[in-house]
């Protein structure tokens, strides 16, 4: 077939698969088969460990359309120019607009915060009456709830000033 004759009839003679195959090759590969079972299962009973741990902490929220809860905000999420390191991180009352999943809202933001409104649920806290010191049937003024500068137009320059430094 190669263009190159067989050297002799033997090599012409097929092997039975019992020749072929090593006795320790199989031993090697059942121990193999053996360590990956055993590995498998000693990181699912590890992995169940942990979860058993990390749930004794964990608090399952679930909130329906309508339903009031405070907000935390990272400072990135904060307009230019009002965040600073004392404010209060947590925005609210916010009420749900929408449930997209099991962690995930869509909530109504005062239109003075340019970001998404749709949150993870670990940044809600449920919102009770006396957090900010009113109801949570009552209607709230955004503007004392979160103090954001309002986008500000300038109309027209009214008046030029030069200033000169000892630079120049």
């Amino acid at each position: 077939m190669y263009g190159k004759n067989p050297s002799g009839v033997l090599d012409l003679v097929q092997l039975t698969l019992g020749d072929k195959i090593s006795d320790d090759g199989i031993a090697f590969a059942e121990h193999i088969q053996q360590l990956q079972q055993t590995m498998k299962q000693k990181l699912q009973a590890s992995n169940a460990h942990h979860k058993r741990i990390i749930d004794v902490g964990r608090r399952p929220q679930v909130f329906n359309a309508g339903d009031l809860v405070m907000v935390y905000l990272r400072k990135e999420k904060f307009p230019r120019g009002t965040y600073h390191k004392l404010k209060y991180k947590k925005i609210g009352p916010c009420k749900i607009l929408q449930r997209i999943n099991d962690h995930t809202y869509k909530i109504d933001l005062p239109s003075d915060l340019d970001i998404s409104p749709v949150f993870n649920v670990s940044k809600f806290n449920v919102f009770h009456g006396d957090d900010l010191g009113h109801d949570s049937t009552e209607e709230v003024d955004w503007q004392q709830v979160i103090p954001c500068k309002k986008k500000e137009q300038i109309t027209r320059i009214l008046d030029k000033k030069s200033i000169q430094t000892r630079q120049g």
